[in-house]
């Protein structure tokens, strides 16, 4: 399993900023990796995104994982890229809240 988590943002890292496009990208991106997510889970984690959360992201599809995380470093979030045994708990990230896995199989 790999996971697509933003640890953090830094705007000065960016080089882009939000606009049709990145938002578009991302939304692409995140259909690419996590494609049993529900459009509308999609729609809430982009938006999340946008707004400058944090997030932990399943990618079904790893081969996709650093488009995904290419996209969002360009708008200047800290991303770290993981991988997992399917049956080990992810480590916790040292001061960051994190919301709840989105995407891949929630049961």
């Amino acid at each position: 399993m790999t996971t697509v988590e933003i640890i953090r943002w830094d705007r000065s890292r960016a080089w882009t900023d939000w606009g049709g496009h990145e938002k578009k990208q991302l939304a692409g991106r995140l259909q690419s990796a996590c494609p049993s997510m529900r459009l509308t889970e999609r729609k809430r984690l982009a938006k999340s995104i946008a707004a400058g959360g944090l997030a932990r992201i399943v990618v079904e599809s790893p081969k996709y994982a650093e488009s995904l995380f290419h996209v969002l470093e360009s708008i200047g979030a800290v991303v770290r890229i993981s991988e997992q045994e399917p049956n080990k708990a992810p480590e916790p990230t040292p001061g960051a809240v994190m919301p709840r896995a989105i995407g891949g199989d929630s049961r």
